[in-house]
């Protein structure tokens, strides 16, 4: 932790300044009361030895707080004989710096923005903010390995996106997939990514779109590679993403290119109820049996091929699978 910038320890120090700093007035305020009044005393007892003894305490007394008042001096030349005090010193003084009432607002703000951020990731926020679709399902999971289904509806968030920004998902989903049906595919992936896990990166549409540039999940190619995407691609997008019609259930939040070519194979290792085969073999697939394995250590259940050419589309969690539930909507419902 840094406790630089960490307002709850900031709190305590700052309290520990204020003493500092009261002692600083108060004392000598103290010093002169008490001097006074034994000064007086001494005067009004006539004993010379009274007023030496007033005379050696007020000196220790105003010495004992020159002694506060260098504090810090002197614990920074005390300790400055050790070796690397440097780096802690700077630390010490960037800690003092930040206990400052107006930084410690500010970073509590900022934190609780974070966890509020962090909180949009976890299943009770999408819930709430997706209340109808978690909540419902209109197809049963009967059977041990049922095929994708198509309810034909499904209650997902519309994001208000600019032309600019819809533009620029439109031409990463075409080259991620490669066709429309399969941008389709990809631009429900990242709704789904993004209210799965991407509360960190902001909010509605501005965080989609940040999501998808900045959280590294979608390929450098992608995201640099300035062609622009025809009309019908920004088309399916819009409906995907702005008009909230997705081509995925909510749970789907994986997918890896077979045959990469120059990159190689993304799937290192493909098994149906626990019998491995080639991943290479599409017809060996099968919807909600087939296990994969990637080479960046991602374990997932195969859900579709959203077109012959497509990568495999599946996801990571059997949980948010029973929660979410597999509303979605057909390619040619969205074309409609």
């Amino acid at each position: 932790m840094n406790f630089c910038t960490d307002y709850n320890f900031l709190n305590g120090l700052l309290i520990v300044k204020f003493f500092y700093r009261a002692a600083l007035i108060i004392l000598p305020i103290i010093i002169i009361i008490m001097g006074s009044i034994d000064g007086f005393k001494a005067v009004t007892s006539g004993k010379a030895e009274d007023l030496r003894a007033i005379i050696f305490n007020t000196g220790t007394r105003a010495a004992s707080f020159f002694i506060i008042l260098l504090l810090p001096t002197i614990i920074h030349i005390a300790f400055n004989f050790i070796d690397g005090y440097d780096g802690i010193y700077n630390n010490l003084t960037i800690c003092m710096n930040n206990a400052d009432p107006n930084v410690v607002a500010g970073l509590k703000r900022a934190r609780e923005k974070e966890l509020r951020d962090m909180e949009k990731s976890t299943t009770a926020y999408i819930s709430k903010y997706n209340e109808a679709k978690y909540s419902k399902r209109t197809e049963s999971l009967s059977g041990s390995n049922p095929a994708p289904q198509v309810s034909g509806s499904g209650n997902f968030v519309n994001y208000d996106l600019s032309e600019s920004q819809l533009n620029d998902l439109a031409a990463i989903c075409y080259r991620e997939q490669g066709s429309a049906e399969g941008a389709a595919a990809e631009a429900s992936l990242m709704a789904n990514l993004f209210e799965l896990k991407g509360g960190g990166h902001g909010s509605g549409a501005e965080g989609l779109y940040n999501y998808v540039m900045n959280s590294g999940w979608f390929g450098e190619d992608a995201l640099h590679d300035t062609s622009s995407p025809g009309e019908d691609i920004v088309s399916v997008v819009r409906a995907v993403l702005v008009n909230g019609q997705r081509t995925l259930p909510g749970y789907i939040d994986e997918h890896d290119c077979i045959d990469c070519g120059s990159y190689g194979h993304d799937i290192i290792g493909a098994s149906n109820n626990g019998v491995s085969f080639d991943p290479m073999d599409k017809s060996q697939y099968q919807s909600h049996t087939t296990v994969l394995n990637n080479k960046y250590g991602s374990t997932y259940t195969f859900y579709s091929f959203p077109t012959e050419t497509s990568d495999p589309f599946g996801y990571t969690s059997e949980e948010n699978r029973q929660r979410i539930g597999d509303d979605c909507y057909s390619f040619d419902q969205i074309l409609g």
